[in-house]
Formats: C-alpha cells, structure tokens, sequence
C-alpha cells in the first residue's frame, strides 16, 4: 500500500464530528488555531446556504462558490425566511444546557429534533459525511482510552448526554437523494462506505482517494445505473462477508433489484444513438457486471459469459476509435509555465482526454477478468474482440495479445495525473512511477493466460494447430520471463517484514506468482502426465514462497489477489503441508464470494482424485462434465 500522510489515513471518513479526540499534539494545535481565527473572523450572511449549514466560509461567488464546485456540491443561493432563535435559545436554558453551536437541538419533550436539513433531500457527500460519523463516534471512548492526554478540549467539556444524541441522531436517517437523483436508503449508504474503503483496498492497491474505484464512483454519482452497479455489487459482498455466506432473502433481493434496473438501462443506452452513448460509464458499468457475475452469478456460468459476450459486441460496434487510438508519444506534449517544465497528457479537449485514458483503463482491466474466465471455459470474447480491433493501431503489426495490451496500458498512465490535475499529490506521482513496471507485468500475465486458455480450446479440435500454436505462446512467456527478469529475481530476495505494508513490496508479492502460475498452467497442458522439470519446481517454489509473504504482510486480503496462482499451486504440488495451507486460504477466501467456494470444493476433489490415483487430474474436464459448478477466479 503507498503511504499515507503523517496522522492522516485516506480510509478515514470524511466527515469526523468535531468533538472526536485529536491524533496528536499538533492537530491539537491546529485545530484551536482555526477555533480562534473562525470567533475573530466577521460573519457575513451573502454566503451560500450549503456552506453556511457546514459553517464554513463561503468565498460567495456566483452561481457556484469554489467550494463547492470542488466538492461537486449543490450551491444553494436561494432566499430562505429568517428564523427567531429567542424562544429556543429560552427552551435549551431551561433544559440546563449552554448555548453550544454543535450539540443537536432539542424539543421540549425531551425528544430530537430531525438532522438539520432533512425536510429536504440531502446531497450524498452530506450523507456520506453524517454516516461516517456515526461510527467513529461509537469508537470515541476507545480513542479516549488509547490516545490519553491528546484528546479534544470540546470532547472533554461536552456533558455525555450531549455526546450520546450526537451519536443516535443521524442512526436512522432519511431516505436521501443522490446527484444521480436515486433516493438511497441506509443500507445504501452502508454499501456506498463499503465500495469506497473495504472494496477498493480488496481490488485496488492504490490510495482509494485517487484510484480508478475512486473514478468510477465520481462517474456513479451523475450515472443511475452505474450507481445501482456500485450498490448492487458492494451491497450484496458486504452482507455476504457479513453474515459468513448466509445470504438472507431480503439483501439478495435489493442487490437483485439494482442489478436488474443496472441492466435495463444499460440495454437503453447500448441501443441508443452512438455519438450520445457514454463510453466511460458504459464500460464502467459492464466492470462491475462482470465482477457480480463472476462472485454471485449462477453455477454453469451463463450471465458471466452473456455480460463478456456482450461488452465483446459494444467494443466491435461502439469502440471502433480503439484501432485509431493516438499513440502516446501523439498524446505528450512538453507545456511550461512560469514555475517550471513539466510532460503531460494535454490534447485540445480534457475532458475528452481523461475519459479516453479511462476507457483504455477499463478495456485492459475487463480483458484481465475476461482472461481469467477463459481459463474455465468461459470467457475470451472480449480479448478476441480487442485483438481484431487493434490490427490498425498504429504501433501494432504484429497479432499477440501482449502486442495490443502493452500498447493500450502504456497509453492510459497518465490516467490519475490528468484526472486530478495540480490537485494529485507528487507522492501519489512517484508511488505510480515506482509500481509502473509491476504493473506492466499484471497486464502481460493477463495476457499470457489468455493466450494460454485459447490454446488449451483448440488442442481438442485441431492437435497439429495446436502444436503451432503451442511454440509461439511459449516464446511469449520466454519474452515476458526475459522482459522482466530483474523483478522476478528480486522477488526471490524479498521479505515483507523489510517494509511492510508498502505498496510496491505488496504488489511485487502478488503479481509475481501470477507469470509463476502462467508457466504452470502451460506446461500442465502441453506435458500432460509428466513429471515436472526445473521450469515447473521454480514457478511451483515461487508460488508458495511468495504467497506465504504475502499472507504475512496482509493476511486475506493478500490472498483475495493471488486465488489463481494458489489455485494453480495447489493442483501441481505434492507437497501435502503446501496444500492443506492452500485449502486453509481457500476455505477462508469463500466469505467473499461463491467463486471461491465452488474453487475450494473443486481443489478438494482435484486433490483427493490426484493422491488416489497418483497422476494429475483434468480440472477442465471435471467442470465439463458437469460434476463441479463453473467458476471464474
């Protein structure tokens, strides 16, 4: 993981209450600084009513202040009739409670009143912020007992009564209305916190303040049914994690009802005109799709196949600019200002630019899930679909998919510099720089399974063009092997308690194995029966070696990464402690979803057929024959 700025986590809500303790001494400082620059500050009342609800200064320009065109909030500039505070400053007196800005309003009965505001749709970043606090309020005196003397001065002055309404009064809250204009309940909200912590540190091992999740969620906020994706697929994986894989028919049925809304409006759009069609959402939404069929969908694999089969169709009929897509060098150009010179990504239209650099971005991540699906006799639809539209590309004469994919990859990273602009921090910059080349590997070894999954279909059906086949897939893999040489040796070397938690020692601990699983599964399938030579025990070794790092330095969600090469391990090794450990990890990968569970019953029985009948037993043709469920890891 990259780090964090000192005392400051990106997985931290947003919306911290201002009697939560403070982390340190000068956060102490820091924040009776702003206390006392906000009392000596004049007021002024021509702020816009969405700043002055947060108390926080307005710079009240028209239409939209800076603030909240930032925060892409609603900038309410409406009239709205005075209020005469006398007799409820009267009613708090009499309830013996100080005239105190951030403690909730009470009725006279004793009662709360409703959150300011929630006569009225609120906007999502406001709820999302509310929600967020309730949970670190309900951890405050464990902070209070951890940090000891470095605690809040309101937090220590306010009567617990106070701090307990500050904790229930936003525990049930109103149905809210998203920029997207979809009311979202409280679960909702819970799937939302789930998508932008928990899930994007699972898929991504990027900061998810700056993270293609983080994008995706942007374009979900002004997108219906690329929200109802985010909260079909982060709902329904919550509730499964949750409840240990016990799903309850209500929660299948909301994730259901956005998933089905997700796909007739995806339908809408698809048979739509082009030229109005989204290609960033589009493409976005299909992600997601794919994943929710890949962890929920049903046993033999269907929807999986249809959603890869059609994103194949919309990128043959919708994405014909793909075979004439610039090149980067095209794309960089040299621009200075008064500072100093820098190189980047700067065609006439931005917004154009970073939503082609997304759409690249998400064609190369929906052909690794696409790959991975090919391997068990699913997917390949889409990779075959790039392929043929690559041909024209200009720096591509040749037909590999490494050829395609390097190009297209390569092409996207000025991804995160163009979508933040001046606002992306240069440790953010150089963390992208140093986990470039790990990077590049992951999308070779996308590749190369693919390569290797359309060889394993054509050895039934054509033996002779298979054989060819078979010589140009493995000078693919002795290219790669060579190409990144240095990074494979290192790995070797590598431990994880020399840094751990670090972003680069924890992708170089995860995308290793999957070339080491690529050489595996190649030779599984061009040396059948035979015992395994050095190329074979060093993938094995590396495998197992790395895997068992990586499991150190972050337990499961490490393993979440590495399924495939485990898989893979576990069926070559008969190492009989390597593969109870595997079938330990597995076993426990199958609170995330139904994949892994039905990986770890065909593992098992894999396992058990292999000591019994002491050769290696053919995985595809388990699943072909109808004795195990489908799945795609």
């Amino acid at each position: 993981m990259s780090s964090w700025d000192a005392g400051e986590s990106p997985l931290d809500p947003p919306g911290l209450s201002r009697f939560v303790v403070a982390t340190s001494s000068d956060e102490l400082r820091r924040i009776s600084q702003m206390d006392q620059a906000t009392r000596g500050a004049g007021r002024s009342r021509a702020g816009c009513w969405t700043c002055r609800d947060k108390k926080v200064k307005c710079d009240e320009q028209r239409p939209q202040c800076q603030r909240c065109t930032r925060l892409s909030r609603v900038c309410d500039y409406s009239s709205r009739p005075r209020k005469r505070r006398g007799k409820e400053r009267e009613k708090k007196k009499s309830h013996g409670l100080a005239e105190d800005s951030h403690s909730p309003a009470l009725e006279t009965d004793g009662g709360l009143k409703s959150p300011p505001g929630s006569e009225n749709p609120m906007h999502l970043k406001d709820a999302l912020e509310q929600a967020d606090s309730v949970e670190n309020s309900l951890d405050i005196q464990q902070r209070l007992q951890r940090l000891g003397d470095y605690t809040s001065i309101r937090a220590a002055q306010r009567p617990i009564d106070v701090l307990q309404f500050s904790i229930l009064r936003y525990l049930q809250p109103p149905t809210l209305v998203a920029p997207c204009s979809l009311e979202l309940s409280y679960e909702d909200h819970s799937a939302i916190h789930h998508f932008r912590t928990t899930f994007s540190t699972y898929y991504h091992t990027k900061n998810p303040q700056y993270s293609v999740l983080s994008i995706i969620f942007r374009l979900a906020q002004n997108s219906p049914m690329l929200m109802h994706m985010v909260l079909s697929l982060a709902g329904r994986e919550e509730m499964f994690y949750k409840s240990g894989g016990e799903e309850a028919g209500k929660e299948v049925e909301a994730s259901l009802d956005h998933y089905n809304q997700a796909v007739n409006m995806m339908t809408k759009a698809v048979e739509g005109n082009a030229d109005e069609m989204d290609m960033a959402v589009v493409l976005a939404a299909l992600w997601l799709m794919i994943l929710y069929e890949q962890k929920f969908g049903d046993s033999d694999g269907r929807g999986l196949a249809q959603h890869l089969k059609g994103t194949a169709s919309i990128l043959r009929q919708k994405c014909r600019s793909l075979a004439n897509m610039p090149t980067r060098s095209q794309a960089l150009v040299t621009t200075r200002n008064s500072d100093d010179s820098v190189t980047e990504a700067v065609p006439s239209d931005e917004e154009n630019k970073v939503s082609t650099f997304f759409i690249a971005r998400m064609i190369v991540w929906i052909s690794a899930l696409d790959a991975g699906a090919a391997s068990y006799g699913i997917g390949g639809h889409v990779n075959s679909s790039v392929v043929e539209l690559s041909k024209s590309y200009a720096d591509l004469e040749r037909e590999l998919p490494l050829d395609w994919s390097s190009a297209i990859h390569q092409y996207s990273r000025p991804l995160f510099r163009s979508m933040w602009g001046k606002e992306y921090p240069s440790s953010e910059i150089l963390d992208d720089l140093q986990n470039q080349e790990v990077y590049h590997l992951l999308g070779e070894c996308c590749q190369l399974r693919y390569m290797v999954a359309r060889l394993a279909a054509l050895y039934p059906k054509d033996g002779t063009l298979a054989r060819d086949r078979t010589l140009s897939v493995s000078r693919a893999l002795d290219q790669v092997g060579q190409c990144f040489a240095e990074l494979i040796d290192t790995s070797k070397y590598l431990k994880c308690q020399d840094r751990p938690g670090e972003r680069l020692v924890s992708n170089i601990l995860t995308i290793v194995p999957h070339y080491h699983a690529v050489v595996l599964d190649f030779f599984r399938l061009t040396r059948p029966g035979q015992p395994l030579n050095h190329k074979q025990d060093a993938a094995l070794k590396g495998i197992t070696t790395l895997a068992f790092q990586a499991y150190q330095n972050e337990g499961d969600r490490a393993m979440f990464r590495i399924a495939w090469p485990l898989f893979i391990a576990g069926i070559e090794t008969d190492d009989l402690v390597h593969r109870e450990w595997i079938l330990t990890r597995f076993r426990s990968l199958g609170r995330y979803g139904k994949n892994y569970r039905r990986a770890f019953k065909l593992l098992h029985a894999v396992i058990a057929q292999s000591e019994e009948l002491g050769r290696s037993v053919d995985v595809l043709q388990l699943i072909e024959e109808g004795s195990y469920e489908r799945f795609a890891i």
